[in-house]
């Protein structure tokens, strides 16, 4: 599902990007990186919900769900003032937040704090796929993939390996746009996800 989730990966950033920023401006106590993998969990639910009313869809159409989420989104950023505080811009930016004195994200942060920050939940989240990709989760992920009607015969539910897919691919997208904003960009505006950003996404998973 990477291509055809890539169509809609850069709303789902922003999902993950702007929960974040709703954390650490309601709970500024709250642990910076605990905010960041938190911020996931966001974006995994709206994959889900998108994936609930489309998971018997595929290639082609699959591909559309996924950029209508996109477009859906995106309006959904600009119009909710409530996401970005109700800021006259309609940006978030990222405030200056610490652990333990150091300073992790926003102006005063350094940039190698910043990079050690996304090296560790990268690290993180790599050892996590691996696993699930090793276990039986990632062995149902593949059957899905390779025939679907074959794994359902053998007893394989096919909406929960898709729905499962979904929200564990939208966690990490989530996780990434929280990065994108808080450890690199500083600040974002709902035209950062538009789906010129999808298609870069898209190239990678493709080309890469």
């Amino acid at each position: 599902y990477a291509g055809q989730l890539s169509l809609g990966t850069a709303a789902f950033m922003g999902v993950g990007a702007y929960a974040c920023f709703k954390m650490v401006t309601l709970m500024p106590w709250l642990n910076p990186i605990l905010a960041i993998l938190l911020s996931g969990l966001f974006s995994a639910g709206v994959g889900v919900a998108f994936g609930t009313t489309s998971w018997r869809s595929k290639w082609f159409y699959l591909a559309i769900a996924t950029l209508a989420a996109q477009f859906f989104l995106i309006w959904l950023f600009e119009k909710w003032a409530w996401l970005y505080n109700y800021s006259n811009t309609g940006a978030i930016q990222a405030p200056n937040l610490d652990i333990f004195g150091v300073y992790v994200s926003g102006p005063l942060a350094s940039s190698v704090t910043q990079y050690y920050v996304v090296l560790i939940i990268v690290s993180l989240l790599t050892m996590l796929c691996i696993n699930l990709t090793r276990g039986t989760l990632g062995r149902t992920w593949k059957a899905t993939r390779d025939m679907d009607i074959a794994a359902e015969l053998i007893g394989i539910n096919l909406m929960r390996s898709k729905l499962t897919a979904f929200a564990v691919s939208s966690y990490i997208v989530g996780v990434a746009g929280a990065l994108f904003v808080f450890q690199w960009r500083g600040a974002a505006e709902p035209n950062l996800f538009e789906i010129g950003l999808s298609f870069e996404v898209l190239f990678i998973a493709i080309i890469g």
